[in-house]
């Protein structure tokens, strides 16, 4: 190539893939590897429109390799009120969009149980009511496009404005627009066909494994993308060899020869606060010593596991100053609010919802521990923050955990996810000797430090240097045919 590699990676899933949560982690601390190579490369990161700020701390380290579209200042004036003027307005109508999107697909998902008997006829009718609101909400969508398509449109102005307001509210023009080598696609919860060279991350599957873990109707739709995707990518990739064997090759069928394997690194985002800071920085209702699970409530999660074992290290142990702190995106299952109640913790829960970067720094550095009870995970990021912050860890027996962390050897503390005994045990271990397993924690982590985003980012870079050279064959191949 006679200019750098240019590398699309796709953040618009009708929200932004985000810094400090779940894919976003690992993209954006990619972006972070990929701009210290020394080879040359070029970063685009498609978000969705009105987002652009959200990835603009990136922008100033990048040496104007970075770019962030949808370009907003190529329909507009460059003006800073201006600009975020625009920014809310089209920020608005992206999100007016995406309800309406979602509208269609819940509206899709319960005709289809109509259809197939699983509801009453009552039940029938009064969702047809419901279902003529969604349809009105799709249809205004309808509407409007159809206007841009009027007979308006054959004069000059309207025709640009097409052009324009295409290259901000259509994701694939967007994509062609950015004259992309290559395209990284963080989600297969992707619904434009994968016609370029891609290589697509599947993390892992786990809505085929824990189906309660997503709506219904989301359900149904990635039982739709992800054969879709995946058959569709020049490439596809994940962090972990079991995630490979177990979902990749074994629930898909993927053929090996398009499966690649790239080892994570410690993400390198956090803010460092100083041991007093972190003491100021907690919140003021945590009185007491306090365990820690940063994770989205989701039923894989297994949030109920750490009130199970509070409830037993009380009821049979006779510890009564123990608290357990929840952060993370979405809102507490009524199931989970449930066993609280009926375990009589309601005291001893708290539930923070997502926090900023200082305060998660704080509640890491004050936690007695943090503890991972996940029952099925690709990668864990918060074993890697827990032991930058000098907090003891115990986590899921899990083969993709004890995988990523085998380097720590016996230093990390492991238990059954499913056996609230086993993991009472655990945090009492901790209590009784917390110092000494930090110590032991602390000395054995350097082994996982020697491997950086760099390093990972160079190995994302073959990968995606292999899938142009593939996807060029294929059209060679093609072509011939």
């Amino acid at each position: 190539m006679t200019r750098p590699i240019r590398i699309g990676i796709w953040c618009d899933y009708g929200i932004t893939l985000t810094p400090t949560e779940g894919i976003g982690v690992f993209v954006y601390n990619l972006v972070g590897g990929l701009l210290e190579l020394d080879d040359t490369v070029e970063v685009v990161l498609l978000v969705r429109p009105g987002d652009q700020e959200m990835a603009a701390s990136l922008v100033p380290h990048s040496s104007g390799r970075l770019r962030i579209v949808p370009e907003i200042w190529s329909i507009i004036p460059r003006s800073p009120r201006l600009t975020r003027l625009f920014q809310a307005g089209i920020r608005w109508i992206a999100w007016a969009r995406q309800k309406s999107f979602r509208l269609d697909r819940r509206a899709h998902w319960l005709r289809n149980q109509v259809r197939t008997g699983k509801f009453s006829l009552l039940f029938a009718f009064l969702l047809s009511v419901g279902l003529a609101g969604f349809s009105l909400l799709a249809d205004l969508r309808k509407w409007a496009f159809l206007l841009l398509l009027s007979p308006f449109i054959r004069f000059h102005f309207f025709l640009r404005l097409r052009q324009k307001l295409a290259l901000v509210f259509e994701p694939m023009a967007v994509c062609e627009s950015a004259g992309c080598d290559v395209w990284l696609i963080p989600s297969f919860r992707l619904h434009y066909r994968l016609a370029f060279p891609s290589v697509l991350v599947i993390h892992d599957l786990v809505h085929v494994h824990y189906p309660d873990a997503v709506p219904p109707w989301d359900l149904e739709e990635l039982g739709q993308l992800v054969p879709a995707r995946s058959a569709e990518a020049t490439i596809c990739a994940c962090m972990s060899g079991f995630i490979r064997d177990h979902d990749l090759l074994g629930t898909l069928h993927l053929d090996p020869e398009k499966v690649r394997v790239i080892r994570p690194a410690p993400p390198m985002d956090f803010q460092h606060t100083s041991k007093e800071q972190a003491a100021l920085g907690k919140p003021a209702g945590l009185t007491r010593p306090y365990l820690f699970y940063p994770a989205a409530f989701r039923s894989y999660k297994n949030h109920a596991a750490l009130v199970q074992a509070l409830r037993l290290l009380r009821d049979k142990h006779g510890i009564h100053d123990l608290d357990v702190v929840f952060t993370g995106i979405h809102s507490i299952p009524l199931e989970l609010r449930r066993a609280i109640r009926d375990c009589g913790l309601e005291d001893r829960i708290h539930v923070l919802g997502c926090v900023d970067r200082a305060e998660m720094d704080a509640l890491y550095r004050n936690a007695v521990a943090t503890i991972l009870p996940s029952l099925y995970e690709e990668i864990c990021f918060p074993v890697y923050e827990a032991l930058q912050r000098g907090c003891p860890v115990a986590l899921s027996r899990i083969p993709a955990l004890v995988e990523q962390y085998q380097a720590m050897q016996d230093a990390l503390l492991y238990f059954d996810p499913n056996d609230s005994d086993d993991l009472a045990r655990i945090i009492l271990r901790i209590r009784e000797d917390r110092e000494g397993i930090r110590s032991r924690q602390q000395a054995a982590a350097p082994a996982l430090w020697a491997r950086t985003w760099k390093h990972a980012a160079r190995d994302w870079l073959k990968v995606l240097r292999e899938a142009i050279e593939l996807a060029h064959a294929q059209s060679r191949t093609s072509a011939a045919a």
